[in-house]
């Protein structure tokens, strides 16, 4: 039945859903919601599935009326279905069962991009290139990138038999899915007179344990944490990086609610780098768990800040699971620097957009003290818009045609940096407008190369190469 035909019952649930959350907030006592007012939802809907007029899918009306009350709280709060959950969760977890591999659509083919070294797919002998055309004796017809994920990803220790086409020939592989690490800290390596660099992309279950073995691998005498662009995530292992930094007693953040008792973050023992120096990078993508980690730092004068104002996202959310097997993740506290600076920007009386792209004049989020604004001028992103419309592809298949003699010739992403040049005559049949330049088109096409050949770590490292922000630190 097409949901046109609900829009008249949508629209009345909105309405009485309207006035219900109205006469809530309104209401003197709003913390402990009357039963009877959540029985008149409860007899609209009985109502309607005993009278009316047509069959209905009463669930998919509890869920408009979920969707309604969440969407009236805070941009940050909302629902999950019952469709959505497992994929949700799995964003912020380090890990999940699969084959190991990373792959792009082209022209409706689907080619692998990346073997994920020592994973399933890896030990089966799955190749850089490798055109997959099929799983478990199944042609794939739609080549959307859910399907595809559905058919690779299973229980652990089960055999998919993967049908692919390599350099012309129609071959099939088993490979026995098992647990693929999801990374969240990348970039890794030595700076110059003591430095060392890591990138924290988000705070996922298995952050702390990543950033922890990277920094305790090597010595250095100045860390520098790049936390640009990080959402956020989970609070713990935002914390835990900080007790690494700070002294015994030292407050890491406070959380406030209205029906949440205040509650403090202490470090238990002094941090095992509390000595040690630190710089940390943070843009107006720089978000909750980073900025947490950024306010405890600064506020305790144990790091530098260089960036820009971090965005402000400051609110403590919860999961709670519903009867119907989706889940809210519900706002229930604010989060406090350890001098009691409220991070969260303003909401109430805003719609999305203004609520994200109010000016920051510093009254939230966490202030550089280095202020620095992002490499590139304006023309940066028609660069960027061309190589992905334009050269990404032929990228990709310029790194296939020679990958072997590339990894041969290049024994690490240094030497690449230094010596792997994109020519002229290259590029030159793809510059259909005059006002692109060459040399950021190069720098694209490189990077692109270089994920093909290094992974995430070694793209991370070149991006670096031509970021002006590290003549910002001391």
């Amino acid at each position: 039945m097409s949901n046109q035909k609900y829009w008249p019952i949508y629209l009345s649930i909105t309405l009485v859903l309207g006035m219900w959350i109205g006469q809530r907030f309104l209401s003197a006592n709003h913390s402990t919601p009357s039963t009877n007012q959540h029985t008149s939802i409860d007899a609209v809907l009985q109502t309607i599935a005993e009278n009316y007029v047509d069959s209905i899918d009463i669930d998919s009306l509890e869920e408009v009326i979920i969707t309604q009350i969440m969407e009236e709280l805070d941009p940050h709060s909302y629902y999950i279905g019952k469709d959505q959950i497992a994929k949700v969760n799995e964003s912020l977890q380090s890990n999940f069962s699969g084959v190991g591999v990373e792959y792009r659509i082209i022209d409706q083919k689907i080619f692998v991009t990346r073997v994920i070294p020592g994973g399933p797919a890896f030990q089966a002998g799955i190749q850089f290139g490798d055109q997959i055309i099929g799983a478990n004796d199944s042609i794939f017809q739609s080549l959307e990138a859910e399907s595809l994920v559905d058919q690779l990803r299973g229980e652990m220790g089960s055999v998919v038999k993967v049908n692919l086409i390599r350099q012309k020939d129609t071959t099939s592989v088993d490979i026995t899915r098992g647990e693929i690490p999801v990374s969240s800290v990348f970039g890794s390596y030595p700076l110059s007179q003591g430095k060392f660099y890591v990138k924290v992309e988000r705070f996922a279950s298995g952050t702390y344990k990543e950033f922890y073995e990277k920094i305790s691998a090597v010595q250095w005498d100045t860390l520098i944490i790049d936390l640009r662009s990080n959402g956020g995530g989970f609070l713990t292992p935002a914390t835990q990086m900080a007790e690494l930094f700070l002294n015994e007693q030292q407050t890491i953040v406070s959380t406030k609610g209205v029906h949440y008792p205040t509650e403090e973050y202490h470090v238990m023992q002094q941090g095992e780098f509390f000595n040690k120096q630190l710089v940390i990078l943070i843009d107006d993508n720089s978000a909750s768990a980073s900025e947490v980690l950024t306010g405890a730092l600064k506020d305790h004068g144990k790091a530098i800040v260089i960036g820009q104002q971090s965005f402000g996202k400051g609110l403590v959310q919860n999961q709670f699971d519903l009867p119907n097997g989706g889940a809210i993740r519900l706002t229930i506290a604010r989060y406090f620097t350890p001098n009691g600076r409220c991070i969260q920007r303003p909401y109430l009386g805003l719609n999305k957009k203004d609520y994200y792209h109010q000016e920051n004049n510093g009254e939230y989020g966490i202030a550089p003290d280095i202020i620095y604004t992002e490499n590139g001028d304006s023309s940066y992103y028609n660069h960027l818009n061309f190589f992905y419309n334009e050269l990404i592809n032929p990228t990709f298949f310029w790194a296939l045609d020679n990958y072997a003699q590339w990894r041969n010739e290049y024994a690490n992403i240094n030497q690449f940096n230094e010596q792997f040049q994109v020519s002229d005559q290259w590029l030159k049949p793809f510059l259909k407008e005059s006002n692109l330049k060459k040399d950021q088109l190069k720098q694209l096409v490189k990077l692109e190369v270089g994920h093909h050949l290094f992974g995430p770590d070694g793209e991370a490292f070149l991006l670096n190469q031509a970021d002006s922000i590290f003549s910002k630190i001391p």
